[in-house]
C-alpha cells in the first residue's frame, strides 16, 4: 500500500483509466458524436494500453524499492534488535532488517552500508516455531 501512495505514476495510470471511462460516458450521451460504433473499441484499446503499462511500471518500482531497502540508512523496513528463541537464547541483530514473516518462517537480512555497491545482503531464514519473540524498531 505504501508503494502505491508514494509513487505517483501508479496513481496516474489509475486516473487515466477513470478519465477514459468518463470520456466514454460523455461520448455516449453526446448527440453530435458520430463514431458510436468505434467508441467501445477505442475505449478498450486505450484501457489495454494503460493496463499493459502497469506490470513494467510495477516491476521498476519494486526493483527501486528493493534497492532502497537493502541499505541501512535508506530502508523503510523495521530493524531487528533482538531475537529470542524458544530455548531462551538471545541473538543480538543490531544491523538486521526484517523482511518477511509468514505462518512458517521469519526472513531477515543484514543491512548493507553505502560502500557495499555490488553486494547482495545475506538473508537469514528461521522457522517461526523456533522464535519466541522479536524485538524491532522502526
Amino acid at each position: 500500500m505504501l508503494t502505491v501512495v508514494r509513487f505517483r505514476w501508479l496513481w496516474l495510470l489509475i486516473l487515466l483509466m477513470a478519465f477514459g471511462f468518463q470520456v466514454d460516458r460523455n461520448l455516449t450521451r453526446s448527440p453530435t458524436f458520430r463514431y458510436h460504433t468505434w467508441r467501445i473499441t477505442i475505449l478498450f484499446l486505450f484501457l489495454a494500453i494503460v493496463i499493459a503499462c502497469m506490470p513494467p511500471l510495477g516491476t521498476y518500482i519494486g526493483v527501486r524499492e528493493a534497492r532502497t531497502d537493502m541499505y541501512s540508512d535508506t530502508t523503510t523496513l523495521p530493524r531487528v534488535l533482538k531475537i529470542v528463541s524458544t530455548d531462551a537464547q538471545q541473538e543480538e541483530c543490531s544491523h538486521s532488517l526484517w523482511l518477511l514473516m509468514d505462518s512458517s518462517e521469519i526472513v531477515y537480512f543484514e543491512a548493507l552500508d553505502k560502500a557495499d555497491k555490488d553486494v547482495l545482503p545475506q538473508t537469514k531464514i528461521r522457522a517461526r516455531s523456533s522464535v519466541a519473540s522479536i524485538e524491532t524498531i522502526r
